[in-house]
């Protein structure tokens, strides 16, 4: 179980921290870049809900999927999406067996994960057939570049 607090979020024996408020101005241009586009959102993680209150403020964004992992997290997830005005999707699980995922096309994400495990390279693959045309070129590019 996790301790969760205004300020932070913690493991019990204090070992890892997943989020602290400081974050706040990572998380809202992180928000900015992944929004550029407007249209549906994919986060992976939910943590303090920071960049999530960024992306689905933005006029633009028509819908917001998150990926939590943490069922606490996620509890927590959908208590907060029943108080947005657009279509919210919470889905329990990693990320890594959760995409690709059938039928979606996001137009912009938000990968900031603390536990990154496969890389941001297998992270890219997975997700590829589930970006719009415009981002998918960029991702192409970019993980040349890694």
């Amino acid at each position: 179980e996790l301790i969760i607090t205004d300020e932070y979020i913690y493991t019990p024996n204090n070992n890892h921290h997943v989020m602290h408020r400081c974050e706040t101005i990572i998380m809202k241009r992180l928000a900015e870049i992944s929004t550029q586009n407007g249209g549906h959102i994919l986060e992976i993680g939910f943590r303090m809900h920071i960049s999530a209150d960024f992306v689905v403020d933005n006029p633009n964004v028509k819908e917001y999927t998150v990926i939590e992992i943490h069922p606490q997290q996620y509890e927590r997830a959908l208590e907060w999406a029943k108080t947005k005005t657009i279509p919210i999707n919470v889905i329990l699980g990693d990320w890594y067996d959760v995409l690709p995922l059938l039928d979606v096309k996001f137009d912009g994400v938000l990968f900031d994960t603390d536990t990154d495990k496969n890389g941001i390279v297998n992270f890219l693959v997975k997700v590829k057939d589930n970006l719009n045309y415009k981002i998918l070129k960029a991702v192409e590019f970019e993980s040349y570049h890694l």
